[in-house]
């Protein structure tokens, strides 16, 4: 009716069902805009077809890389164009946001950092967690461009000397660290810090500091009578600076490893520091999946909340 372009991203997510569903309502789009017809018949309601409108979706291939897709079924099929898509520039990309973030020295920062990606998921363990592709290097790229930032502002009112390549190159190591480090395992932990030795040599490799938040965490763990090992503390800062750039985040690890220790503490630590922090636990593997996401009664259409959807109505 308003002539959009709609863009369904990750369209097989849905079940083979609604997916078979949905693509009798798009031929009926489709055919009314063939037809140059100027009204169409759609969910018992007629509705006025604007012909600048276009629908477009995006899938991953079905398969044991990408879990949770659906086929597509071929009357679906038939109605799209398969557009198939290049393998992405990443050193390009890397440079053109490095330089967008102030780098002096952009380019040769872009070639180090997809090199590093590019060996450590050759020379490491394969690990469903893992994740070297273009999503973890824009991730790693915002974190080296927000120190960058912080960095200069500080400088500034300092009014001292610019950043030379050498700092900012240690800028990208810490933001390679906190982002990567958390989600290795002890033996490719070390693998991946002699990566980062050889692809930036003679660069200092080191944490990003924790600051007031790292004070906070050890005074929580001194009061809970829990140790303040730097191990520890390093992982409940790498799990915040993880919630800071992600909207989920998941804590892996055998049991009686520390996993519900370490968000308590950085709650309890973020509370410290001035910060509201909100929680709602809750157990999926406890309940069926239309009481965790909620269902649509199929007669009334009334909607019901599950667990998962009343609790983001009450944090909203």
């Amino acid at each position: 009716r308003s002539g959009t372009w709609g863009c369904f991203d990750e369209f097989n997510r849905l079940k083979e069902d609604q997916l078979s569903a949905i693509s009798q309502q798009i031929q009926v789009i489709q055919d009314a805009m063939k037809s140059r017809s100027s009204t169409i018949r759609l969910l018992h309601r007629t509705i006025n077809v604007d012909f600048n409108a276009s629908i477009f979706v995006t899938l991953n291939p079905v398969g044991q890389d990408y879990g949770g897709r659906s086929q597509i079924p071929d009357n679906l099929k038939a109605l799209f164009r398969p557009i198939a898509m290049g393998r992405p520039d990443n050193e390009l990309i890397a440079e053109v946001y490095l330089k967008s973030e102030g780098f002096t020295a952009p380019q040769d920062l872009a070639v180090k950092v997809v090199t590093l990606f590019a060996l450590s998921k050759q020379l490491l363990t394969t690990q469903r967690i893992y994740d070297f592709g273009l999503r973890a290097l824009k991730t790693v790229l915002q974190t080296a461009g927000k120190l960058v930032v912080e960095e200069k502002k500080q400088r500034l009112q300092q009014k001292s000397v610019a950043l030379d390549t050498e700092t900012e190159a240690e800028f990208m190591i810490q933001a390679v660290r906190v982002n990567m480090l958390s989600k290795l395992t002890v033996a490719d932990t070390d693998r991946f810090l002699a990566l980062i030795s050889d692809v930036f040599p003679g660069v200092a490799s080191s944490d990003t500091s924790g600051g007031k938040l790292e004070l906070a965490i050890r005074e929580v763990l001194n009061r809970t009578n829990l140790g303040a090992g730097d191990v520890q503390i390093r992982k409940i800062l790498q799990l915040n600076e993880a919630l800071d750039q992600r909207i989920g985040c998941a804590i892996v690890g055998p049991s009686g490893c520390g996993k519900s220790t370490v968000w308590q503490v950085l709650q309890q630590a973020l509370t410290e520091c001035g910060q509201t922090v909100k929680f709602h636990a809750a157990n999926p593997k406890a309940m069926p999946r239309q009481r965790l996401l909620g269902v649509m009664d199929p007669d009334t259409r009334e909607w019901n909340d599950g667990v998962l959807t009343l609790v983001a109505r009450d944090v909203v």
